[in-house]
């Protein structure tokens, strides 16, 4: 009844990615194409005319199958899912798409078949991810968020853990940008709304913030929120954002705890450095005064400045240690450099033997920078005491150098510094210098490659807490016998402008 299917005909119905069967109103097949011979993996000769039941029906599934062969029979045609078989047994779900066609005086039937084990598998797949998130979810604390950026677009759509990380019982209040904001607190919304400024300007691919929340009880509780752009208009433009938030209360609790028994432990390991410290400064003050008891000393003025400097040093290394366990700010002022150097001449003779050479750099210009002027004493006696110590007992070459600079982001360490006017501050040495796993380390609080009782693990540490405090930065560059450079960039003061 189908010769006259043309050659042209039976190329597409070959050619197509769905299995084709047609069969008389009997049931027998009269043509099937390449895909549903694959599918089944019968060949074209064991189902062309075939009646039912067909080879690829399973016995289990005969009722079905045939329940969706009657209804086709009988004009009531509609899609049906049903489960196939494969020659060697093997089962796969189907999804058969019945018709007629009235061909010549007879009506056959016409039945697309679509095999579904790769749908299955992906909605099976869907599932367990949905699932296994949700289990993530529940079990971690975590909330979800969903925000629709477009004008007169659906409010933010959350999970139940928004609201419970919070202590309030599901859909406590209609999600918004104005809800979320009223119970943030307000010295976190800045950094919080500009955090998504980023994500939205493209200047970050993750918006990450952390800010403190109203909770039921009307306790404070910090909240670490992260979310992606999920969904952009055609022309590229951000519309949806995807999110999760976790309360973190505890974690910052923690981390409190943490710092305290850091601070505790440092002051634990200071006593032996600090000793050490204060015995050089009282050497210095005991020999001059020594000296002022001698008999027929002349320039005893000079010994007895020599005695207040010392003392003055003491008290600002007390000074800085104070500030350094208390995290107490520094009371910045305009510096000229060059003048600050040459004022520490004489306290660097004393720390710097003979047979080591010192050397200073100065530019032709002032240079200015916003510091507080006793840190940076302390933090530049750090350097060269370390600059020597990596040269001893061998001689050598310490060099001090200052400059200013202009540097742009690219020059910068991270977003959190600003471009623009630097003064530039360099103690560089030809000594031993460090290896990776030493620089890695090097500003680490209580960590030295000095004997014990030689060192308090704090001068680098020191050092770039009184640069961060100033709002600059310092650079460290060191390799095994090739000495170290370190540069501090102080913010560049109005004064030199």
């Amino acid at each position: 009844m189908l010769d006259e299917l043309d050659e042209f005909t039976t190329t597409l119905l070959n050619g197509l990615a769905d299995g084709v069967s047609i069969v008389d109103g009997a049931g027998q097949h009269l043509f099937v194409n390449d895909r549903l011979c694959e599918m089944t993996g019968f060949d074209r000769e064991e189902l062309l005319g075939s009646t039912p039941p067909h080879l690829y029906w399973p016995v289990e599934q005969l009722q079905n199958i045939e329940q969706a062969f009657e209804l086709t029979m009988t004009d009531h045609a509609s899609d049906f899912e049903l489960v196939f078989r494969t020659k060697s047994g093997d089962r796969f779900p189907v999804s058969v798409n019945p018709s007629t066609i009235q061909f010549g005086d007879n009506v056959i039937f016409v039945a697309t078949v679509k095999d579904l084990t790769f749908v299955k598998q992906q909605s099976r797949d869907v599932l367990i991810a949905k699932n296994l998130l949700k289990a993530v979810s529940d079990g971690g604390d975590i909330g979800s968020w969903e925000s629709h950026l477009v004008e007169g677009g659906e409010l933010p759509v959350v999970n139940d853990n928004y609201f419970a990380l919070l202590g309030y019982p599901p859909g406590a209040w209609q999600p918004s940008y104005e809800e979320w904001a009223m119970r943030v607190h307000p010295d976190d919304i800045g950094a919080a709304n500009k955090s998504l400024q980023a994500l939205l300007s493209g200047e970050s691919i993750l918006y990450d913030a952390e800010y403190r929340m109203l909770d039921f009880y009307g306790e404070w509780q910090w909240i670490l929120s992260r979310g992606y752009i999920t969904e952009r208009d055609q022309s590229g433009a951000p519309v949806r954002i995807s999110g999760t938030q976790q309360n973190i209360n505890r974690l910052k609790g923690q981390e409190g705890q943490i710092k305290n028994f850091q601070k505790m432990e440092v002051l634990g390991h200071l006593t032996g450095g600090i000793a050490h410290d204060f015995n050089n400064l009282l050497t210095i003050i005991g020999g001059n005064l020594e000296l002022i008891d001698s008999k027929g000393l002349p320039d005893i003025e000079k010994f007895i400045a020599n005695a207040q400097n010392g003392l003055d040093r003491a008290s600002r290394l007390t000074t800085s240690l104070l500030q350094y366990s208390r995290n107490k700010s520094a009371t910045l002022e305009a510096m000229e450099l060059c003048e600050f150097v040459d004022s520490l001449d004489q306290i660097i003779g004393i720390a710097i033997p003979t047979l080591i050479k010192l050397e200073v750099e100065k530019p032709d210009s002032l240079v200015y920078a916003e510091c507080e002027s006793g840190q940076l004493e302390n933090a530049l006696l750090n350097l060269l005491v370390n600059a020597r110590d990596a040269i001893l007992p061998d001689s050598g070459t310490i060099k001090v150098a200052i400059d200013d600079c202009i540097l742009s982001r690219e020059d910068l360490p991270d977003d959190s510094f600003g471009s623009g006017s630097y003064a530039k501050l360099s103690v560089s040495d030809d000594g031993r210098g460090m290896d990776e796993q030493t620089l890695a380390r090097a500003t680490e609080p209580l960590f030295t490659t000095k004997k014990s009782g030689s060192g308090t693990g704090l001068g680098l540490s020191m050092v770039q807490k009184t640069v961060r405090d100033s709002g600059g930065f310092m650079q460290i560059e060191s390799a095994p016998d090739r000495g170290t450079q370190i540069h501090l960039f102080l913010p560049g003061s109005e004064l030199g402008s």
